[in-house]
């Protein structure tokens, strides 16, 4: 059939006659590849030719890395259908794009592989150790958890799109990490076609739920999904994952707390920092895995180096609430975000109100020298005292255990200690911390204030 918008091989003729000048010798043909040769030979001409073999490469890059991918899911899937034959693979990529009709069977399905895996974990420890009284307290504590409840109210708050479904649940295993006597551990495995581990050695339901959050493909803290370096920025990472927790564990009406103040800093401070941008754009910014987003908004509030120091575990915010952590830098840290007005009472407070945790302002550990500058920390822990001083910019510790000097050095610091000790709020402990503080003054003889 013959188009009549085009022109006939008659018409296109005439118009090659009409326009002599579009009508190429083979002279000038010859001298059009010349110049074409000269210019592949020019700097420019060389860089077209490498983004062209680089787009190349690219393209067969991303098919080979969708291909392998797609065989390690099937061999990911053979390997855990291989022992339990009620197990379907799920061909779905993450739980916003089930339909409604099909939620409920992937909910099912997901229980009933928590179920495997943690027969698998009791089988394989009773193998190990014999040990049954304690498998069975393991098991029974870990069996009140169901992904289902988790995925669904995941989904409710937004985050569907971060639970990973390509993928069996991650395998679990009784006992901790070789690196660790006691805890729990979300462990990445190198190849995507074997299971991820979970250690855990207690029957804390909290920390199968913190576990369990860290598996499913997140995207939070800088991470993407099943991405091994998912620890590019660990303090957040494990905040947000607390903060989830807390948020789910509201809805379920339950709460489950870690054990030993675990992640108290993390969590707090995750917090603090959805307060400061604002709730919305925070997880907005978590739903996409972008940190870099988070910390451009604090430090454009607050300065540069902000976030870091927000987020640092040994000296920033999140050591000096986390009990447990102590450096005589975490008061100058105190000193500059309550000055910046960053540590107000009234997050704290929302907390409460929010999470029912009494999280109290970590001013009462910091301590002040004579001239009334930040001087260090005193911190209470597990029926222990703590502390840790900046005396001409090098760090001095103090406490009644191995590696610090002893309180009881100090002139009445056995007595000092044992008040504190007893002191049954910050308002009481604080006289004698300016009491602990002075004394410790003393034993490095720093200098009296002029008057």
């Amino acid at each position: 059939m013959i188009n009549e918008s085009q022109p006939s091989s008659h018409e296109q003729n005439q118009a090659w006659q009409a326009e002599p000048e579009k009508i190429q010798t083979e002279s000038e043909q010859k001298n059009w590849i010349q110049k074409i040769i000269e210019f592949q030979r020019t700097k420019k001409g060389k860089a077209i030719q490498w983004l062209t073999v680089l787009s190349g490469i690219t393209s067969g890059s991303f098919l080979y890395g969708r291909l392998s991918d797609r065989q390690s899911r099937d061999e990911a899937w053979k390997e855990f259908q291989a022992g339990h034959q009620n197990i379907e693979q799920l061909c779905y990529t993450n739980l916003d794009a089930v339909p409604n009709n099909a939620e409920a069977e992937v909910f099912r399905q997901r229980d009933l592989q928590y179920e495997f895996r943690l027969q698998g974990a009791y089988n394989q420890f009773l193998k190990e150790t014999s040990d049954t009284t304690r498998a069975n307290e393991i098991l029974k504590g870990l069996a009140e958890f169901h992904p289902s409840q988790y995925d669904a109210e995941l989904k409710k708050q937004g985050l569907g799109s971060m639970i990973d479904l390509r993928y069996p649940l991650p395998a679990i295993k009784f006992g901790a990490p070789k690196a660790q006597k006691e805890g729990g551990e979300y462990v990445f495995t190198p190849e995507a076609s074997v299971a991820d581990t979970i250690f855990i050695s207690d029957e804390s339901l909290a920390r199968i739920q913190h576990e369990y959050l860290h598996g499913l493909g997140v995207k939070y803290g800088g991470g993407i999904e099943r991405r091994r370096d998912h620890h590019q920025n660990t303090e957040l990472n494990e905040g947000v994952t607390e903060l989830i927790r807390l948020k789910i564990d509201k809805a379920l009406g339950e709460h489950h707390e870690l054990p030993a103040h675990l992640y108290e800093g993390e969590r707090f401070t995750a917090y603090l920092i959805q307060e400061l941008m604002g709730e919305n754009e925070f997880w907005a910014a978590i739903k996409n895995g972008d940190s870099e987003q988070i910390r451009h908004v604090i430090e454009n509030k607050f300065g540069k180096g902000a976030f870091d120091i927000l987020l640092n575990k040994q000296y920033g915010l999140v050591g000096l609430i986390n009990p447990h952590i102590l450096d005589g830098s975490q008061a100058e840290v105190f000193d500059a975000t309550s000055r910046a007005g960053i540590l107000d009472q009234k997050y704290f407070d929302s907390f409460k109100d929010r999470y029912g945790i009494a999280q109290e302002n970590p001013g009462q550990y910091v301590v002040y020298d004579s001239h009334e500058q930040p001087f260090g920390v005193i911190k209470p822990f597990q029926g222990k005292i703590g502390g840790s001083f900046i005396n001409q910019g090098e760090l001095v510790n103090f406490a009644d255990t191995s590696g610090a000097t002893p309180f009881s050095q100090l002139e009445n610091g056995s007595a000092l200690v044992e008040q504190y000790l007893k002191a049954k709020s910050p308002q009481e402990r604080i006289p004698v911390q300016y009491k602990i503080a002075r004394a410790v003054e003393k034993s490095l003889s720093m200098p009296e204030p002029q008057k």
